[in-house]
């Protein structure tokens, strides 16, 4: 808390260009998602009309950060033991990135895969991060007070990027065992393995059952 607590010398200049940093950052990874789900699916990569997508997601997604810090420090006030704050806040996050991705697969494929397609990969991810979060609060601590004591502030940055790749294999492997899943589903109804692509040229595409056969 001490080590990332607020600067005095922080001023709204540089808050603004933070702000503007990180946004072209999300915007940027909501990209670069979105190619990757378009991969995992087997679709064709969508053309410059969806970009606004790109925003909407971004925007959304700033609120949703903005919301979790909000919870956390509410949290922090909670007079419970901190076992119970570790459950608490890590199912909540968990319910929460159960939500976020199953709709963000939604928008950032176009719809061109239905809902409940979506869901297995959703409840993967939603549980990875469930354990992510909890192993963090017992492990982190610890290891950025020894990382910052050897390295200095840098040292906290070694910690947080391996949780953030940690994350995102989760979200990787979420989709795909999500997908993979679906498939399965898919061949116990009578359905079989082969998967939709729709034409390139296609303009927003309604939802389509991306594992039955065209």
């Amino acid at each position: 808390m001490q080590l990332f607590r607020p600067s005095k010398h922080d001023t709204i200049g540089s808050f603004v260009i933070g702000l503007l940093i990180a946004f072209a950052f999300a915007t940027g990874l909501s990209a670069t998602m979105q190619r990757t789900f378009e991969r995992i699916w087997r679709l064709p990569h969508a053309d410059w009309r969806s970009a606004w997508r790109h925003f909407v997601w971004a925007v959304m997604t700033s609120a949703l950060f903005a919301f979790g810090l909000w919870i956390d420090k509410a949290t922090h006030r909670w007079e419970i033991s901190g076992a119970s704050e570790v459950a608490v806040e890590s199912t909540g996050t968990g319910l929460t990135a159960f939500a976020y991705f199953w709709w963000t697969q939604r928008i950032l494929l176009r719809g061109r895969v239905h809902r409940r397609q979506l869901l297995p990969g959703a409840v993967l991810i939603g549980l990875g991060t469930t354990v992510l979060l909890v192993a963090v609060q017992i492990i982190a601590p610890g290891q950025i007070t020894e990382e910052v004591a050897d390295y200095g502030l840098v040292g906290a940055a070694f910690i947080l990027s391996a949780i953030l790749v940690a994350f995102s294999t989760i979200v990787w492997w979420g989709v795909f065992l999500g997908r993979e899943i679906s498939r399965w589903a898919n061949l116990r109804r009578g359905g079989d393995l082969t998967t939709v692509q729709p034409p390139v040229g296609s303009i927003e595409p309604g939802s389509v059952d991306a594992t039955r056969p065209v």
